[in-house]
């Protein structure tokens, strides 16, 4: 498995769920796995700034 570090939130949501399907699949585990939307949470006007720069980048 590639280790790497995520450039953005959204890389590394991408890369957990990634991560989580490889193992369902690798595992034959049955389990209903089903991708949903992703919300995304601040608890300080720093991190606020912080995504909502990433989000801005993201959308360009």
């Amino acid at each position: 498995m590639e280790k790497r570090r995520p450039n953005s939130i959204y890389e590394a949501n991408a890369d957990g769920m990634k991560l989580i399907k490889d193992l369902v699949e690798e595992h034959s585990i049955e389990c209903n796995l089903t991708a949903m939307d992703t919300y995304i949470h601040a608890n300080t006007d720093e991190y606020k700034s912080k995504i909502q720069k990433e989000l801005k980048a993201y959308r360009n």
